[in-house]
């Protein structure tokens, strides 16, 4: 058979094909036909059935090629393979296709991959701060110690009511006055004044201010208390040991010398206050006492004539003596009491000597006498 016949038959049976038609119930008329009578359409439609065939090789690539595109994209760490040269893959000979085939479903979009997040640059830690170092603590100040209760005293001899409170028994050449000159608590004090050669001028606490000693306080063996007066040297003829010159005396009902005294002496460079008597030790220097202010003077003590009392005696709250196996009343009498006032031996020692004496108290606590 010629070329020209082949190919006129080779392009029927294509044409059959794809119309659906069997080429067997027509290969008697197609057998019959000579070549002269074969027209020109056939060689059209194979060239169309080649370009049909040559879209859909290209079709398949490109989806073929978006596919590896997308497994790269989502292998963002590996990089792409580079796709086929399709110059190197070899045409498939193209088949005579007896069933159209369906348009092919259009390929989905690839989905972008996600572009990684940047990694974020931890941000340098701070410098610790420096631990301040702890302030040293403050030690609380101790709480001043608590003024002690008000207490009343068991006598109150202070010369607001005049003399009450004492007795003039024993007073000697000259009584004590009440003076409103010079004063240390409330309105009044007593003037006590020697001139001359004059001895005494003393006042017996205890009464109602006249020479009854029915008031008297009289102290025995074992009696504790306090006592406290104030005294304001006006103007003093001192003396020296030798020669007495008592503001106060502890004085025992015998008739001699009190066991315990205090003197106002200026003797070897030292004046002021001074103790006298068997009691304390005999004569010794105890405090200075100025002129013209006031001294506050209170005495703790037992009494006692066999040694078993003692003493504390204070000067404008200054512990200035203090004594243990103490006997301030003299052994063998019968009880001891207080005098305030001058005492002295004026013949030895004359002159003007002129004090104030205030706010006499007897209690049986530092309080109770204190002002």
């Amino acid at each position: 058979m010629k070329a020209p016949l082949k190919t006129a038959l080779l392009a029927t049976a294509l044409l059959f094909a794809s119309l659906g038609l069997d080429p067997s119930a027509h290969a008697r008329s197609i057998t019959a036909v000579s070549p002269a009578s074969i027209v020109a359409p056939a060689p059209v439609r194979v060239a169309k059935a080649a370009r049909w065939q040559k879209r859909r090789l290209q079709r398949k690539r490109r989806h073929t090629a978006a596919r590896r595109q997308r497994k790269a994209k989502e292998r963002p760490n590996h990089s792409p393979r580079p796709a086929p040269d399709p110059a190197a893959t070899p045409k498939p000979a193209p088949q005579p296709n007896h069933e159209p085939e369906p348009a092919p479903s259009p390929a989905p979009a690839p989905a972008p991959a996600p572009s990684p997040e940047p990694e974020q640059t931890p941000a340098p830690a701070p410098d610790p701060e420096p631990t301040p170092e702890p302030s040293p603590e403050s030690k609380p100040e101790p709480e001043p110690a608590p003024e002690p209760p008000h207490e009343a005293p068991l006598l109150e001899a202070g010369f607001e009511q005049g003399l009450a409170g004492w007795n003039t028994a024993g007073v000697g050449e000259v009584a004590p006055t009440v003076a409103t000159d010079i004063v240390h608590e409330g309105s009044k004090s007593a003037r006590v004044a020697l001139t001359g050669s004059l001895h005494r001028s003393e006042l017996i606490l205890g009464g109602n201010g006249t020479s009854s000693t029915s008031g008297s306080v009289r102290f025995h063996e074992g009696d504790e208390y306090w006592y406290g007066f104030s005294f304001y040297i006006v103007s003093m003829v001192y003396g020296k040991p030798g020669a007495h010159n008592l503001i106060m005396q502890f004085k025992s009902a015998d008739g001699g010398s009190p066991a315990f005294g205090l003197m106002l002496w200026d003797y070897q460079g030292h004046r002021g206050l001074w103790s006298h008597g068997t009691g304390m030790g005999g004569d010794r220097y105890l405090a200075a006492a100025a002129e013209r202010r006031w001294h506050d003077v209170v005495i703790h003590f037992k009494a006692s004539s066999r040694g078993d009392g003692f003493y504390e005696l204070y000067l404008d709250g200054s512990l200035v003596d203090s004594r243990s196996n103490a006997s301030m009343i003299v052994p063998g009498a019968p009880h001891a009491y207080i005098k305030d006032g001058i005492y002295r031996n004026g013949d030895t020692i004359p002159g003007t000597s002129e004090i104030r004496l205030d706010a006499a108290r007897l209690g049986t606590s530092l309080a109770s006498v204190s002002g």
